[in-house]
Formats: C-alpha cells, sequence, structure tokens
C-alpha cells in the first residue's frame, strides 16, 4: 500500500521540477530578450541602395543595418555547366550572368540562407543542387554570413533590409542592361533570409514598378518581425507562400512567425512542432530546419505534400479530412497556382521521407 504514495510523491516532485525549470527558462529568455530588443543603431542611407527606416518598409524598429562593407554579402552564381559556384561582383556579373544565363533565358532561382548560416551550410548546399538538378534554372546563392553571425541576432535582423537591397540592386542591373524577366525569378529564403527576400521584393518594386514572380518563405523567423510593416508579406511579389514549422512564441523556443503573410501559407502538423524533433537541447532547431528539408523532399520527389484548408485551424484537422469537396494543394510546388490564397494544413511523417503517400500530383 506504501508503493502508490512514492509513485506519486515523485511524480509530484517530477511536476514541481519542471516547473521550476519552465521559471528559470522563462526569466533566462527574458534577459536575452532585453539585451536584444535594445536599440542597435541609427538609421542610414547608402548612395547605391538608398535609405533605410521602417517609413519606407526598409528598417526594423530596432534600428538600421550596418554598412555595406562591413555587411561583407557576396553573390554565387550556380548552373549545371558551374555546379562549383562562380562569385558574381559588380565587375563580372555581366560576362557571367550574359553568358550563362541571359543567353538560355532560364528562370532564376535565389536562395537565401538565415541566422548563423552560410552558403556552405548543408540545407544551402542540398537545396542548391536539387534546385539545379530537378528543376530548368539557375540558382544565385546569396551568402551574407558576416552580417548573420552568431550570437548576434538583432544585428542579423536589423541587416535583413540591406541584405535585400544588396540583391535587388544586382537584380536591377540585371532587368536594365539584361532583359531580366522580373516574373521568372524565384526567391527562396529561411528564417531571417526569408524577411530579406521580402526587402529585396519591395525594394526592387520600387525601383522599377515590377514585382519578381515568387517568394517562397521557409518558417520565416518570428522575433523582431511582429510587425508587419517589417515582415515578409503577400505584397512583397506576385506569389508569395510561406511553410511554418516553428511559428509561435520565442518564450516558448518557437522561432518562426506564425501569422499569415502569403498568398497561401502551409502548416505542417500544425506548423509549431515537426514530428520526430524532441525537447532536446542539442535538438532546439530540429523544428525550425525542417522547413529546409520538407521543401527540398517537395521538389525532389512525386509525393504530392496533400494540405487542405481548415477554417477552425489545425486542432478540427481530422474533421477536415473528412470533407470530400475539398481540392487537395501541394505544400512546394514548383509551379505557381494561381487564384489561391489561404491557409492549408497537411500531416507528415516524423522521418524522411516527410510525405506522407497518400495522393500523387502530376508534374
Amino acid at each position: 500500500e506504501k508503493e502508490p504514495r512514492k509513485e506519486s510523491r515523485s511524480c509530484h516532485m517530477d511536476d514541481v521540477v519542471h516547473s521550476l525549470f519552465k521559471v528559470l527558462q522563462k526569466s533566462l529568455i527574458d534577459q536575452v530578450l532585453s539585451f536584444i530588443l535594445t536599440k542597435q543603431r541609427d538609421y542610414a542611407c547608402y548612395k547605391e541602395f538608398g535609405c533605410f527606416s521602417p517609413e519606407n518598409r526598409m528598417a526594423l524598429e530596432i534600428g538600421g543595418p550596418v554598412s555595406p562593407e562591413e555587411a561583407s554579402v557576396r553573390f554565387y552564381f550556380y548552373s549545371r555547366l558551374s555546379p562549383l559556384g562562380t562569385l558574381v561582383t559588380a565587375t563580372n556579373w555581366s560576362n557571367v550572368l550574359h553568358r550563362r544565363f541571359v543567353k538560355h533565358r532560364k528562370a532564376l532561382k535565389i536562395v537565401i540562407h538565415g541566422f548563423k548560416e552560410s552558403r556552405n551550410t548543408r540545407q544551402v548546399v542540398n537545396l542548391t543542387s536539387t534546385l539545379l538538378q530537378h528543376t530548368r534554372s539557375n540558382v544565385i546563392v546569396v551568402d551574407w554570413q558576416y552580417a548573420a553571425r552568431f550570437p548576434y541576432y538583432a544585428t542579423a535582423a536589423a541587416n535583413s533590409p540591406l541584405v535585400g537591397a544588396e540583391l535587388s540592386v544586382l537584380l536591377q542591373s540585371m532587368y536594365n542592361k539584361s532583359s531580366l524577366w522580373p516574373k521568372s525569378v524565384h526567391l527562396i529564403g529561411f528564417s531571417l533570409g526569408a524577411h530579406a527576400a521580402g526587402f529585396c521584393g519591395r525594394h526592387f518594386e520600387n525601383a522599377t514598378k515590377q514585382k519578381m514572380g515568387r517568394i517562397t518563405g521557409l518558417d520565416p523567423a518570428g522575433l523582431l518581425f511582429e510587425n508587419p510593416n517589417a515582415s515578409l508579406s503577400s505584397a512583397d511579389a506576385e506569389y508569395v507562400d510561406v511553410i511554418h514549422t516553428n511559428g509561435g512564441n520565442m518564450n516558448e523556443l518557437e522561432f518562426g512567425r506564425k501569422d499569415p503573410m502569403g498568398h497561401v501559407d502551409f502548416y505542417p502538423n500544425g506548423g509549431s512542432y515537426q514530428l520526430g524533433c524532441t525537447a532536446a537541447l542539442s535538438d532546439i532547431s530540429c523544428s525550425h530546419n525542417r522547413a529546409w528539408w520538407y521543401f527540398i523532399e517537395a521538389l525532389q520527389s512525386t509525393c504530392s505534400f496533400k494540405s487542405i484548408p481548415c477554417e477552425n485551424g489545425w486542432n478540427y484537422y481530422p474533421t477536415c479530412l473528412m470533407n470530400t469537396g475539398v481540392k487537395p494543394v501541394q505544400m512546394g510546388s514548383r509551379k505557381i497556382i494561381p487564384n489561391l490564397n489561404g491557409s492549408y494544413y497537411l500531416k507528415t511523417n516524423a522521418k524522411p521521407p516527410y510525405c506522407i503517400e497518400e495522393e500523387r500530383f502530376p508534374r
């Protein structure tokens, strides 16, 4: 008869320890957020790239970016003939891109990494090679590793408008001198890179009165982008699709922004936590990074990543599945889906292949 009481005391102690851990975690996060949210630097104008301020939707409320020299943003061009990448600069871009891009009139995919990443990060390398192999496109990878260094998240976030503006200026030059077709441009950004893509889109439109064809946001960062005027939005390209995998509150270590921000927003497994990810500290960015892998698999696989609308959200997903009149939509589609709007939900597997084999869409 004594054993149940021991078990009860043990469970109570576990609850106490867990509650204490949550209090300490919140205290630590609050201290970190207090530091991050302090003003970084003044807003500024740079001759070639324009002015950066919240008024023109080209800056965050915490301040402006570092100088272009300090940011040291680099652009690398990839094609099937140049799979290792060629550095594109202000002096050589015309030769590189005219010879390999304009001549063949291929679509252009642009990959923008996130915080503490670079062009050599595994996900970036994998996506670049997948795009070359599975789409008729050339690829530019934006490497802004020096402006996105760990642990300076606030500085990296404040630098994202500059990254977008520098990319926009390169694309404007291609548009003005090499007959770039803006609608053939597809920007793919992860976390902070998703917002950099948004800044690029609005900067380009302000200069040319033309919209980019498509922006895909892979779990756009939440912290410091709560204001819709700063974050990626459906106004930034002709078609904006967003995959949310770790959206929510930074106090819960959810790194993405969960609010809908595209023409179409996808919420695999509800959009906050992904199956197969654990609560271990070593797994802290698992759900956030999963957006990369879902998109990569969608390009590689014939499986559909079938998603459906569900008016009342993820909790009602099983009920929504019973609605036979709903037409499923493919998350991570290679093509723009015309006249599509709203939020879509789907379930995935806990490990690769993540797509659940239910229905296949034609490629």
